[in-house]
């Protein structure tokens, strides 16, 4: 692991104007805010989106879509739409029952791919040089939705098959505008792929060659007590004393405490992590993974002639942290008040209590990213989640603040 910087804040409007020029267009994983970001009530945040079951679907596939925003409290969202490119809609506008949106800080839709959407990539292979007649059958398959026929192939067969479905694929985004009651407006837009894969995992010949994306699982959100004053903390060094704290767990057997106790003598971290599932060797079986940074995954390539195994790639995580603190007061000095500092990407953030004894707290929101590093087509994950913190603060860190 690297080395944070060593500095009590983060320079906040060198984040903050570049974050605004990202938010107003876009809240996508290719385009994220800055980490470590205060969240300020003075502005609308997009914090993720996400969508359900995996990151792509079929034609016909419902998906259903959550987004999350933070700071000003939204009162309007319209204007939802599918889209090939910028303007070119799929389709009717997607209209939203009110009773599916959890206004200010979500939002939640479902929307089903309209069928003919890959019709026009489906002729274009039909016309190409490469097409095989014995491709018929699988184009019946999928105006059909009879998936039996593909249960029992022979090795030609199959590797033409994956190398028409493989080509198969169309990246759309949805878009849609956000309002605050004062009129501040955002239009916001997420990528995602439409292709078949997901429609063949239930085809054991044809899932191991066809892999669905899944979005990143996150397992908790801990809080790190460390000995002493360290500008790093490895969870996983055993020469460092520390006690961990969940502030929230999906693991059995394990619970969680929001009370954030804040003392004298102590670093505090924020760290997360995420459930993994590898793929591993030819056979396509998968298997759990430990390393909570990447995890390896088995993709296919095709050529003109032939579908081959790639080699295994790495597949990476990033994390992305957001803050907001809750009380303080108003002050032209911010020396006083809570930050974060993380270093890109990773999943540990130290976390500088306020030295305002008047902060009762803090949100704090946690976004994972998921990415391949190759040249496979693949759609891309997102979790996230978000906790609500209490400060504690002990009667020694009251002391040295003369209280």
């Amino acid at each position: 692991m690297g080395h944070f910087a060593h500095y009590r804040k983060p320079t906040l409007p060198r984040f903050c104007a570049v974050a605004t020029l990202f938010s107003i267009l876009v809240c996508t994983p290719q385009t994220p805010l800055s980490p470590f970001e205060r969240i300020e009530n003075s502005r609308i945040r997009p914090i993720g989106m996400m969508i359900l079951p995996y990151p792509e679907g079929a034609p016909g596939d419902t998906l259903y879509v959550s987004a999350y925003f933070a700071g000003k409290h939204l009162s309007t969202v319209n204007d939802f739409r599918i889209c090939k490119g910028e303007f070119d809609t799929i389709g009717s506008p997607i209209s939203v029952n009110p009773l599916n949106l959890a206004l200010p800080d979500s939002i939640g839709f479902s929307y089903v791919l309209p069928g003919t959407m890959l019709d026009s990539i489906v002729n274009m292979a039909k016309s190409s040089a490469n097409y095989s007649s014995q491709m018929n059958f699988l184009i019946e398959a999928l105006r059909t939705d009879n998936l039996t026929v593909l249960s029992d192939l022979d090795s030609s067969t199959l590797a033409a098959a994956v190398g028409f479905l493989t080509a198969l694929e169309l990246t759309c985004r949805f878009m849609f505008t956000v309002k605050a009651s004062d009129g501040e407006a955002l239009k916001i837009r997420k990528d995602f792929m439409v292709r078949y894969n997901c429609r063949f995992q239930s085809v054991s010949a044809l899932a191991r060659r066809l892999p669905v994306n899944h979005n990143p699982a996150l397992r908790f959100i801990a809080l790190y007590k460390v000995q002493g004053d360290t500008s790093t903390f490895d969870p996983n060094d055993s020469r460092r004393s520390f006690s961990m704290n969940y502030l929230q767990t999906v693991i059995p057997g394990t619970f969680a405490n929001d009370t954030m106790e804040i003392d004298t003598g102590y670093s505090y971290f924020l760290g997360t992590d995420t459930g993994i599932v590898s793929y591993r060797g030819n056979d396509g079986m998968t298997i759990n993974d430990t390393d909570i940074d990447r995890t390896t995954i088995l993709y296919t390539k095709t050529s003109q002639t032939a579908v081959s195994y790639d080699s295994i790639k790495d597949e990476y995580f990033s994390y992305k942290w957001f803050y907001e603190q809750h009380g303080g007061r108003a002050s032209a000095d911010n020396n006083d008040e809570m930050t974060l500092e993380q270093e890109q990407g990773k999943s540990i953030a130290k976390l500088h209590p306020p030295l305002d004894l008047s902060v009762s707290g803090c949100t704090i929101w946690v976004k994972i990213i998921d990415g391949l590093y190759s040249n496979a087509p693949r759609p891309t994950g997102i979790s996230q989640s978000t906790v609500r913190c209490v400060f504690r603060y002990t009667d020694a860190y009251k002391k040295m603040k003369g209280e």
